[in-house]
């Protein structure tokens, strides 16, 4: 173990091979779901390479830095990817338990939008409209 692994939580490694440097992440998908870790995973792929395992109830998730972040610190991006499971994660739980109140809004701004979408004061003049094989105005 090296002296940079002891500063972080349980479950993540920052490693080294023969292809450079990575982080690991052993997330279990009893705590997070699937989906929840590929959203999060997401936000990380403009910078990192992405790649997963599934190992017994645990997803590994290992991050490496494209050529362009080589000299990215590691041991930030462990709590950024940790806040980002959270972020996402709490997302999906509210956006759960906010179901059907969200549906009932929409149902409701929809239906009024169409109740007033008459438009009696409107009158259109069709005797303009160009006659079969006759152009608008602006085409050629």
């Amino acid at each position: 173990m090296s002296p940079e692994d002891k500063k972080l939580p349980e479950g993540i490694e920052i490693l080294s091979d023969e292809l450079g440097k990575k982080i690991s992440f052993s997330i279990d998908l009893n705590i997070f779901d699937i989906n929840t870790i590929y959203k999060a995973a997401y936000w990380f792929t403009e910078k990192f390479y992405i790649f997963f395992k599934l190992k017994s109830n645990l997803v590994i998730l290992d991050a490496r830095p494209k050529d362009d972040f080589r000299d990215i610190k590691l041991e930030n991006i462990a709590g950024e990817f940790s806040n980002s499971l959270l972020d996402f994660h709490l997302r999906t739980k509210v956006s759960k338990e906010t179901n059907k109140i969200r549906d009932a809004l929409i149902t409701k701004a929809f239906t009024e939008g169409m109740q007033s979408n008459e438009l009696d004061e409107v009158k259109t003049n069709e005797k303009n409209l160009p006659q079969e094989k006759e152009k608008f105005l602006n085409e050629k």
